[in-house]
């Protein structure tokens, strides 16, 4: 973006937002910052021409002019019709079809990405010390109400359910979820640049049926599941496997969607960093968002234990008979609605249950309690390995690495 092109962006929200009254200390503050930056903004210094400012050196023939008042009906004068507009955001669009947003959320999201992004628009935001004041400025500068802003953060906003926003947490304000800044910071101008970064590629398995015979039963009664859950669209649909680490769990909930004909993909596996439950949450709000039409597509929540199980702060809170923490009541909520009306269906994997809410438990469709395969299973599943990936591989060291080193 040129910066002939940002001027513009500035100019139209500054028109916008002095068609609303700010009076006092709010008033003053914006004056100030036009005064900054009014060399960019309209090619000319007014220092001098404010109430208040130290006399300035005129020539002798030079007419006095009055000082003008630090106002909104001066700044009009200064801008002298320049208007500015916005133009279509590439950025913004690709959001907004990607994630099936009402359209009237163009601008108040337009908003948020160009102050991150134009530096004299973030200090004209900044210019307000509290979160009421920030707010009410950006309402103006949106030509909407205080009450009519509110609505697209509350906390039933789409903005909210689509793991776009999130809890501040500097107060009770609004934040850019990280998925949402993984996007910006990819310039993503199309939906399905939009899907990559957030999705990634489907996850491929990397064996067969054959090697969960162990658990025959439960597999095809899996598959089934599954199947059947994909052909009628059903929603709701929520797998749990859980068991100790190394039994095979991931590579299970890739087989069968691979047997169901599903693209299965990683809840956060293709994002930078580490998150927090919180931003997994989103994340996970973020991608049944962005899979909302797909037909054969599948999530995969690992690790979902740091999701939905209780912290062991929560579970030290329940035994001391503490009252709990709104926040993981909200968490509660969050999985409750989830889990009854996800749109496609979401395979969890945890190598624990322990702690987690049994109200939660109840309304999987199924849960797996995955043991470990036999000495003959696994035997079987080396063995494949190494030959797809075309390694040699001995008996005797299949036999070794099965039993471990601390193993007789």
């Amino acid at each position: 973006m040129n910066q002939s092109t940002e001027r513009n962006l500035v100019l139209y929200y500054l028109n916008n937002l002095m068609k609303r009254p700010l009076y006092g200390e709010i008033e003053n503050r914006v004056c100030s910052w036009f005064e900054e930056h009014s060399r960019w903004l309209i090619g000319k210094d007014i220092e001098d021409d404010w109430e208040g400012r130290r006399y300035r050196w005129r020539e002798k023939n030079e007419e006095e002019t009055p000082p003008l008042p630090r106002e909104f009906k001066t700044i009009r004068i200064f801008l002298n019709g320049k208007s500015g507009r916005l133009p279509t955001i590439p950025e913004v669009t690709a959001v907004i079809d990607a994630f099936q947003f009402s359209p009237e959320y163009y601008d108040v999201i337009a908003l948020d990405i160009l102050t991150e992004t134009i530096p004299v628009l973030n200090d004209l935001v900044e210019c307000c010390h509290d979160l009421t004041e920030k707010r009410r400025i950006k309402a103006c500068m949106l030509d909407l109400s205080s009450r009519q802003y509110e609505k697209f953060l509350a906390s039933t906003s789409e903005l909210m359910k689509k793991g776009i926003y999130t809890d501040s947490h500097r107060g009770n304000g609004r934040d850019f979820t990280n998925t949402f800044y993984e996007i910006l910071l990819a310039r993503c101008t199309t939906p399905d640049g939009v899907k990559r970064i957030v999705l990634g590629k489907p996850q491929k398995a990397t064996l067969k049926a054959e090697h969960f015979e162990h658990i025959k039963g439960e597999y095809v009664w899996l598959r089934n599941l599954l199947t059947n859950a994909l052909a009628k669209q059903q929603r709701g649909v929520n797998l749990l496997i859980y068991g100790k680490p190394g039994t095979g769990k991931t590579e299970l909930a890739k087989t069968l969607c691979r047997e169901a004909g599903a693209s299965l993909y990683g809840v956060s596996s293709n994002l930078s960093d580490e998150r927090n439950s919180n931003e997994r949450r989103c994340d996970l709000a973020a991608a049944l968002c962005l899979l909302d039409d797909e037909k054969n597509s599948a999530l995969l929540m690992d690790e979902a234990e740091d999701v939905f199980g209780a912290s062991t702060s929560q579970v030290l809170a329940r035994l001391l008979g503490m009252s709990e923490n709104p926040r993981n009541s909200k968490s509660k909520l969050f999985f409750n609605k989830l889990l009854e009306n996800n749109a496609v269906p979401v395979i969890w994997i945890s190598n624990s249950i322990r702690g987690v809410d049994p109200a939660h438990l109840r309304r999987f469709s199924y849960a797996l309690n995955m043991e470990a395969p036999d000495e003959n299973v696994q035997a079987r599943i080396w063995d494949y390995s190494a030959r797809k990936n075309k390694v040699k591989l001995p008996k005797e060291k299949i036999s070794k690495l099965i039993r471990g080193p601390f193993k007789t």
